[in-house]
């Protein structure tokens, strides 16, 4: 009855209250970076990110990182209930073409619960010959 304000037709005799909540997830993780996000075509750049409220990670091997459907390479720094620090390495980019540059997507997935993966943008720029 809130949608066409009805309440207090619909339910005479009833106090009624009307209002719409929005909840924010607080313990959703959040990246930060330590380092540039572009890199070149070629691949091989390190982006040290630290994410916090992402979950505990015992080695590497707990998460995934994808760039655009390649993976690319993980090190693991340190990792706590706070705070994980990841070293990621950059795949090679082979789609650029005659662009100078092109955003894809980057996600990194820890395997114990996908569904705090963080995303992000990264930035392949042509390497002049």
């Amino acid at each position: 009855c809130c949608e066409d304000a009805s309440c207090g037709t619909a339910c005479s005799g009833v106090d009624t209250a009307c209002f719409t909540l929005e909840a924010y997830d607080d313990l959703l993780p959040i990246p930060s970076f330590k380092s540039s996000l572009s890199g070149p075509e070629i691949g091989g750049s390190f982006i040290l990110v630290s994410i916090a409220n992402f979950p505990q990670l015992a080695s590497a091997s707990d998460a995934t990182v994808d760039f655009a459907g390649t993976s690319g390479g993980i090190r693991l720094e340190s990792s706590s209930a706070a705070v994980t620090t990841l070293v990621l390495v950059s795949p090679e980019y082979t789609l650029l073409g005659t662009d100078a540059a092109a955003t894809v997507d980057v996600t990194i997935t820890p395997l114990v619960l996908p569904g705090r993966a963080v995303s992000f943008q990264y930035q392949y720029e042509a390497v002049v010959s």
